[in-house]
């Protein structure tokens, strides 16, 4: 079965994570920042480092962590293992704290899904940065309405790079034109989605609503058409969660 949004017909909904599923204000990213500021450096590095890697694919988390890890390294004169031992520890484990303190998912998030999983859409989540379970239950949603979950990293390629996305598509046994990405950045969400094809709508709120674009709710209402959702399962099928 199908949902209709914006007059087309998809068979599958992709959501971002980071600033999608929940919102991400200004003041939270500070936030985010305060909680590394034993590591104010090699915070400001991985930043630098995801930005000038996000023209390459490197076809596997190997390649990707070497040069990830390398291009830190380089910035903060720290050793590489050094880089990546703060990176899976210390970096994820401030992720999931904040996570947990200060973040909450979008206004009844979790009742699209069931509405979703009822029309028997098939429904993913995608990031850049991995973890994404463990992230996910730091925000308190349940994984098992996803059909899928994605990490770029873990794919070897961020996004705008269309490597997370097909692997997606292919997975879920759609042709792209029937997946719908919801996003809140257009450089990356948005470039992905046209580097595969995809159908895409940008989560902007307070901004004015196109059929394009538009705020969390604008989304929502028009997504779930003034139906009622009812209680569902995920039909007895298994997350997968695709590492390299």
């Amino acid at each position: 079965m199908a949902v209709k949004f914006m007059n087309k017909e998809y068979d599958a909904v992709v959501f971002d994570l980071d600033g999608t599923v929940y919102p991400l204000p200004k003041f939270n990213k500070l936030r985010f920042f305060l909680l590394n500021i034993r590591f104010p450096f090699l915070f400001k590095a991985h930043r630098e480092a995801l930005l000038s890697l996000r023209d390459t694919d490197f076809g596997n988390s190997d390649k990707f962590y070497d040069t990830f890890f390398s291009t830190i390294s380089q910035k903060t004169g720290k050793d590489k293992e050094y880089v990546r031992n703060w990176y899976f520890k210390n970096f994820y484990n401030s992720f999931e704290v904040f996570l947990k303190k200060y973040c909450c998912i979008r206004n009844k998030f979790n009742e699209l899904v069931t509405f979703l999983k009822n029309k028997k859409v098939k429904l993913g989540i995608l990031s850049d940065y991995a973890n994404i379970e463990n992230r996910l239950d730091a925000l308190r949603v349940e994984k098992k309405y996803f059909d899928i979950i994605v990490s770029g990293e873990n794919c070897g390629a961020l996004k705008p790079l269309p490597r997370s996305l097909s692997l997606m598509i292919e997975f879920l046994g759609i042709v792209p034109e029937k997946l719908l990405v919801v996003g809140d950045r257009i450089d990356t969400d948005g470039m992905a989605a046209k580097n595969t094809g995809t159908g895409f709508f940008l989560i902007k709120d307070n901004a004015p609503a196109t059929e394009r674009s538009g705020s969390w709710n604008y989304f929502l209402q028009n997504i779930m058409s003034n139906e009622t959702a009812t209680s569902a399962g995920n039909g007895g099928r298994e997350v997968v969660e695709i590492r390299s």
